[in-house]
């Protein structure tokens, strides 16, 4: 006889499986995870746990976070964003939703290079080198503008 799983519990442990690895995910990439490691994984093995209560797999049980007792915090992050992300892909599995509410597919963070200097820092090398990713207009760009802006 077939394991009945309770479909709307697991539908509701996404969302918050899901913003936990998100999470995790943007702790990591703006290197924000100082002092936040116990919280990561006492928050992880609490989802994992209401996981469980629904869903008797092996695979689910493998997910068990084992934390050495010396990791850092950001060990401690880096463990729990593993161990979610692979929990969100199999509540996602087992429910059927897989990708929805993820927009294109996950996160992207961008982030513009830190220049913590002046400019007298930059090589007349480096100058020049940026300054050749601007376009001078030629001459005949210039009399079209003209042109609009006196017709306008």
């Amino acid at each position: 006889m077939a394991e009945t799983v309770d479909l709307n519990a697991l539908i509701r442990l996404i969302p918050p499986a899901r913003t936990l690895k998100n999470d995790l995910e943007a702790s990591l990439h703006m290197e924000l995870y100082t002092g936040i490691g116990d919280i990561a994984v006492k928050s992880y093995n609490n989802l994992h746990a209401s996981v469980s209560r629904f869903i008797d797999d092996p695979y689910v049980k493998s997910l068990v976070l084992e934390v050495p007792e010396e990791a850092s915090d950001k060990e401690k992050v880096l463990l729990a964003r593993l161990a979610s992300s692979q929990l969100v892909a199999c509540l996602e599995s087992q429910t059927g939703l897989v990708g929805h509410g993820e927009g294109s597919g996950g996160n992207s963070y961008y982030t513009a290079p830190v220049f913590n200097g002046s400019i007298s820092d930059i090589s007349n090398e480096t100058l020049e080198r940026i300054m050749g990713f601007v376009k001078k207009p030629t001459t005949e760009e210039k009399e079209t503008e003209q042109e609009e802006s006196a017709e306008a």
